[in-house]
Order: C-alpha cells, then sequence, then structure tokens
C-alpha cells in the first residue's frame, strides 16, 4: 500500500541521515586527532567544506582523505597550512580531471602513505598517485626544475617525502585551480 511505501522511504532518509552523521563524526574525530583540539577540528572542517563546495567534490572522499593527510603530516613541518594547500593543490587536480570521489581518495591515501613512510617511493608515486593522475609527474618535474630523467632517478631513490609534498601543494594549486 501506499502508506508501507512512504514508510520505506522514510526508513531509508532516516538511514542515510544516520549514516552522514556517523561520517561526519568519524571526520571529526580524525580533525581532532590531528589538530589536537574541537575548536581547530571545526576550523580544518570549515576550511575542508568550503574547498568542497568550491570545486564540486564528493564530499565523503574528500572528508576521508583530508583526515587522513591531516593525521599523516600532524608533527612534521607540513602539519596546518601546508597540509591545506596539499590537500587543495590535489583537490584541484581531482576536480580539473574530473576524477571520482574513489580516484581522488585514492591519491589521499597513496600521500598519507608518503607521509607515513617519510619518502616518495617509485611504487606509491607512479602506482598510486601518478596512475590516478597522469599530469602530476610533469608538473612535479617543472616545480622540482627537474627533466624527465632527473625526476625519475630522484623518485627512484626515495625521495623525502615532506620536502616532496610541500612543493607539490603549490604546485598543484598553479597547474589545476580554476
Amino acid at each position: 500500500t501506499g502508506v508501507t511505501v512512504g514508510l520505506a522511504g522514510v526508513k531509508e532518509g532516516l538511514e542515510a541521515v544516520i549514516a552522514a552523521t556517523l561520517r561526519y563524526q568519524a571526520t571529526m574525530k580524525q580533525l581532532e586527532f590531528a589538530t589536537g583540539s574541537v575548536e581547530r577540528a571545526a576550523q580544518e572542517y570549515s576550511f575542508l567544506l568550503d574547498v568542497v563546495k568550491r570545486l564540486s567534490l564528493d564530499l565523503e572522499a574528500s572528508s576521508e582523505g583530508f583526515a587522513k593527510l591531516a593525521a599523516s603530516t600532524k608533527g612534521t613541518n607540513l602539519e596546518g597550512e601546508k597540509t591545506r594547500q596539499l590537500f587543495e593543490g590535489v583537490a584541484a587536480a581531482a576536480a580539473t580531471m574530473n576524477m571520482t570521489g574513489a580516484e581522488t581518495n585514492g591519491m589521499f591515501v597513496a600521500l598519507s602513505q608518503m607521509m607515513g613512510k617519510g619518502t616518495v617511493t617509485a611504487e606509491e608515486w607512479r602506482g598510486q598517485f601518478a596512475e590516478r593522475m597522469p599530469a602530476a609527474a610533469a608538473v612535479m618535474q617543472k616545480a622540482l626544475g627537474m627533466t624527465t630523467t632527473e625526476f625519475n632517478t630522484f623518485i627512484e631513490s626515495g625521495a623525502d617525502a615532506a620536502m616532496f609534498l610541500e612543493k607539490l601543494g603549490p604546485a598543484f594549486i598553479d597547474a589545476f585551480s580554476p
């Protein structure tokens, strides 16, 4: 009957609201860990929402990626504003290249892994990041002032992640921001 269909719709709507609330709470907990306070976590979430709205990105994937990135840069020279630049640069690239939420999140996972290891390995760069963003190598070669051969040698030698990612954010903002 119509009542049953209506109630099923209400149930689905409530389940979606609950799921969204749980995702928001998880993101806020991760940002609270990364920033050290509820107030700073709220500021970072506000920044995240601004970028997502401005670039028309998937909120769920972007939230997950930003939270992981912020946690991985905690206590490093990339913590705070440089993490924001890194996120915004990669987010702009994702929007420009019309990437899916899963592809975008995959790039953020790769960046978080690089920070966790402290090095940018050829496997992570090529297999996880550049595979999703083919223009990444050219952008970074230009930012680092390297030829293709020099860049490949640099990546294969295990580049310092903090130094590399500090340059990646602004380079991607320059290359991909609308």
